[in-house]
């Protein structure tokens, strides 16, 4: 964000106006432009500058406040002959305030701007009105003949603090204007507020518009939220609209129902009568009055005041309440705004720009500002001010409790100690209410107004990580209530009470969402309705829990309840509703992960835990979470006991190993394949024995072991023959078409391919078919026939969307820009090019990144970068030895043919440099340097992005070099 900057603002408006257009239409456009004309030339004159027009005014700034003053001064003077706007008299009224503020896009943002159309907005027509700030800079310097009358101390509309205001008195201008428009003007109790309002414009905003509406608007949400501070911000803003004032009523101390209408008599100055009820003496001293009361902290007393604010709305047609409570009062009429933190930025958002933005963290550099005048946001403390922000959710008070430890802890410090946020959060500000001092007695004040079921539920969902559904909920909690009480009604009361937030589904997507597509697609859409907590409130739960001797058996409750998830999911995930199941535990991931921990670890659970990551190993080659389940069954196969099961121990080895050659670690691949088919083999599971198979066939073609894979897979292909099973009849005869493909013959390579996609339209197996798909695209690019290439291309990706395989999408993106840069230079196709190789990388698919170079290498080289194409060859070379993965024959002719072009155009010297600087970089540098190269060939491509799907735009040219398959369905 750029920094800040001191300058004088002038802000104009023309009194009367609307009457003024209503009248002589034609007349006042005339007299408005002439206006327009003699504001513009006035403000260039005294080097200022219109920012924009405001209605029948300006907003101009000015490098400092002599010139603002002077230009002032001119439009003032020359306003007073009607001549100069034809002839119509035009009274403008001005303010003129000077301060910081930070620019962006030709505009200007900050407290000083909304500041200065408040003192121009006090003004009458004919008056100018400075600020304290701009007296304090002029009054030595003032013009001749000018001075300045202090007008005292005024509250201005929507400003949290006072002002001083002083009239500039010329000798030519009117000087007796009556009373200033001030916020005074309009009865009112508001108290003074002494903190700027920041982060909740647009919540105001849509609060002022639903109050011309409704006339009982709760603002719901839990301790903290700012919910008593917006509700002052709103009242100032609104006083125009309530003659007979805005009444605050303080709640948060009364605890006695009887009280609350006598404390709002008291506010209103109302005298009770004798023998007649304070409600009805209440309503009929409001019956005839237009106002607004702000009923404070109504949930330690919600049943008073539903009353209270039922029989005062119905007596009363002229009466707006302004409710703040954490729960729902319940009666008719009544809207909810429900308030929400404020939004911080993503974790992995870490632009200085853009976290400026976000108003949690506006909030806090804000607060720490006043605890630290020097404190500024920076590169060096911008991670740990993002964690301070995403760790306490964007709630206000948590975000002020923070930032007054500014003075004591450095800002690295504060962050780190957060996950002992109760203890580091515990002294605020001395004259707050105690519930209000301390993070723990915010949260505590909300528990304690729950019931005896409440409390238990409550403490029992903080063992959920990441949100919930009702069946979880159910499962895992239901156990612990007390005969009677029933979870969703429990549950519903915590969401009324504010305790638990229910999840939008637009939330939902994209909270759960890892990058895939699976997360837009419709079918995944029909997932249960979840709820969460902020991780403050679960913390807190938490705590609770532990204490209540119900944490153990709640863990192991969890644990179990999403091992059966696991295994329900397992049984579908590879047919027709995968993408609903990959949704469904891309939503509940980090409740698995606990699940997994605690079975791994303090539960003890060998045999489950074996069994879950085998339950879940699909979901995590299909969702790009491969190196974390290989870490996971690592884990659960290191248990001294794991032989003790030999089922799941032979499910987690086999998958271990899966996972192992996903990610082209053929030698770990290997061991583990041969291992756990041994274990079927002793437990006769031939259904598993094929499996394993399929495995180990796909690791030998890598390695180029071709005959002993064929083998492999004919042997996989019989027994699901022999058991009738068609999915993996398809997968076997995939791999075999792929072993041919790596062998270079391409016919029977077509042949098997052709032949496995008329088995698999019977089995509706669909992971295979977005391999067979791209298989046969890439036999047709080796033939040239690029736009038959493209279409299969394209199926094969709609396929991988619809199965939500993530890495066949990343590849398949790849290839696709691969086909059009060879058809058209135009940008489409790098960014498609830049996008696979980057996403490859970040999913650890090795062998598939490879590829993805080799097309680099490739491309660059038609572009004429045969030196950028020779590093990335060189170091694709260095990494096959590393890897121990096999170079396919037409491959290794590509690279042949390109090297000695190469060569010829770069030398012998050059060439060698290039080969010793490239077969010394990681696979990482040599994706990172490939992605630099490409946005250099993106930036200067010969066509600009085209505004069509580029997965749906055919091309119609020369084919690329070809490409071999790699990775194989298993």
């Amino acid at each position: 964000m750029n920094d800040s900057t001191i300058l004088t603002f002038l802000f104009t408006d023309i009194e009367g106006s609307t009457s003024k257009w209503e009248e002589q239409p034609e007349l006042m456009a005339l007299a408005v432009a002439r206006h327009d004309a003699l504001l513009r030339e006035a403000v260039q004159r005294q080097r200022g500058r219109i920012v924009k027009t405001t209605g029948d005014g300006i907003y101009a700034a000015f490098p400092n406040p002599a010139d603002g003053l002077a230009a002032v001064i001119d439009i003032q003077l020359a306003l007073l002959d009607p001549a100069a706007t034809a002839g119509m008299s035009l009274a403008v009224r001005c303010g003129l305030h000077t301060g910081a503020v930070h620019a962006r896009d030709d505009d200007y943002f900050g407290s000083t701007i909304n500041r200065t159309a408040r003192i121009m907005g006090a003004a009458h027509g004919g008056q100018v009105l400075v600020s304290q700030a701009i007296a304090d800079l002029l009054r030595e310097c003032l013009p001749a003949g000018v001075s300045l009358k202090d007008l005292g101390n005024v509250r201005l509309k929507g400003l949290a603090t006072t002002e001083t205001v002083f009239q500039v008195i010329h000798p030519k201008l009117y000087q007796n204007f009556p009373a200033l428009r001030e916020l005074e003007a309009t009865p009112n109790n508001l108290p003074q507020q002494l903190t700027s309002f920041i982060g909740r414009e647009r919540e105001r905003d849509e609060i002022e518009e639903l109050l011309e509406s409704t006339r009982l608007l709760t603002l719901l949400g839990m301790g903290g939220l700012g919910k008593t501070r917006l509700s002052l911000q709103v009242a100032t803003c609104v006083m125009d609209a309530y003659p007979d004032g805005i009444w605050f009523i303080d709640l948060q101390t009364i605890r006695d129902d009887s009280l609350v209408a006598s404390e709002t008599a008291r506010v209103l100055g109302v005298r009770e009568e004798s023998g007649r009820p304070l409600l009805q003496t209440l309503a009929a001293h409001l019956k005839s009055r237009k106002l607004m009361l702000i009923l404070d902290n109504c949930e330690q007393i919600a049943d008073a005041c539903a009353s209270l604010a039922d029989a005062l709305l119905r007596g009363a047609a002229g009466l707006r309440i302004l409710a703040t409570s954490r729960e729902v009062l319940r009666i008719a009429g009544e809207c909810l705004y429900q308030l929400q933190p404020l939004p911080v930025p993503p974790d992995d958002e870490r632009g200085l720009d853009a976290v400026h933005h976000y108003p949690g963290v506006a909030l806090f550099l804000d607060r720490a500002r006043e605890q630290q005048p020097s404190f500024e946001l920076n590169a060096r403390n911008l991670a740990s001010v993002v964690t301070i922000c995403r760790e306490l959710d964007g709630i206000p008070l948590a975000l002020e409790l923070a930032a007054a430890r500014v003075r004591s802890l450095s800002i690295e410090h504060i962050a780190q100690r957060l996950s002992d946020r109760f203890r580091l959060l515990g002294s605020g500000t001395r004259t707050a209410m105690p519930r209000h001092q301390t993070l723990a007695a915010m949260v505590d004040w909300s528990h304690q107004l729950l019931n005896d079921g409440e409390r238990t539920l409550f403490e029992c969902l903080a063992i959920f990580t990441g949100g919930f559904d009702l069946d979880g909920a159910q499962g895992v909690c239901g156990p612990a209530l007390a005969e009677g009480d029933d979870v969703v009604g429990t549950l519903m009361g915590l969401v009324d009470k504010s305790l638990v937030m229910s999840i939008a589904d637009s939330d939902r997507a994209a909270a759960g969402s890892n990058g895939s597509p699976i997360a837009a697609t419709g079918e995944a859409m029909a997932l249960p309705g979840r709820y969460r907590m902020l991780e403050t409130i679960r913390a807190f739960a938490l705590g609770k829990l532990d204490n209540s001797g119900l944490a153990t058996e709640t863990a192991r409750r969890h644990a179990a309840y999403f091992l059966g998830l696991a295994e329900r999911a397992d049984e579908e995930i590879r047919g027709l509703r995968k993408p609903y199941w990959c949704a469904r535990l891309t939503a509940e991931h980090d409740n698995l992960r606990a699940a997994m921990a605690w079975l791994n670890g303090q539960g003890g659970d060998t045999d489950a835990a074996l069994r879950i990551g085998v339950k879940l190993a699909a979901f995590w080659r299909f969702q790009g979470h491969a190196t974390e389940g290989r870490a996971y069954l690592r884990e659960a196969l290191a248990h001294p006991d794991a032989a003790r099961f030999p089922r799941a121990h032979a499910g987690a080895t086999l998958e271990a190993g899966i996972l192992a050659s996903f990610q082209g670690d053929n030698d770990e691949a290997r061991a583990m394949g041969e291992a756990s088919l041994a274990l079927y083999r002793s437990l006769g599971r031939v259904s598993e024995e094929s499996s394993v198979l399929i495995m180990l066939g796909v690791v030998l073609q890598s390695s180029g072991a071709f005959a002993e894979a064929r083998v492999c897979h004919e042997q996989a292909l019989a027994i699901s023959r022999t058991l009738g099973a068609k999915a993996p009849q398809a997968i076997c005869l995939v791999n075999l078409a792929n072993v041919d493909m790596l062998r270079g013959d391409a016919a029977a390579a077509r042949s098997g391919l052709l032949a496995a996609l008329d088995v698999l339209a019977e089995s509706g197996e669909g992971t295979a078919s977005v391999y067979a798909h791209e298989m046969l695209g890439q036999l047709d690019l080796r033939e040239g026939a690029l736009a038959t290439a493209r279409e299969r291309f394209v199926s094969a990706h709609a396929l991988a969307l619809r199965t939500g395989d993530v890495m066949q999408q990343a590849k398949i993106t790849m290839l696709l820009g691969r086909t059009d840069i060879a058809v058209t230079d135009g940008d489409t196709g790098w960014t498609c090019l830049a996008q696979g190789l980057e996403r490859l990388q970040r999913l650890a698919q090795k062998e598939e990144t490879l590829l993805a170079l080799d097309m680099a290498a490739e491309a660059l080289q038609m572009r004429g970068d045969a030196a950028a194409a020779t590093r990335v060859r060189a170091a694709c070379n260095a990494a096959r030895l590393r890897f121990k993965f096999h170079w396919p024959p037409m491959d290794r002719a590509v690279h042949e043919r390109d090297e000695s072009a190469a060569a010829a155009l770069l030398g012998d010297a050059a060439t060698a440099d290039a080969h010793q600087q490239g077969s010394s970089w990681t696979l990482q540098q040599t994706v990172d340097f490939a992605l630099e190269r490409i946005a250099h060939a993106t930036a200067t491509a010969g066509s600009r992005p085209s505004s069509e799907d580029p997965v749906q735009r055919a091309p119609d040219a020369s084919p690329p070099s070809p490409a071999s398959a790699r990775r194989s369905a298993q």
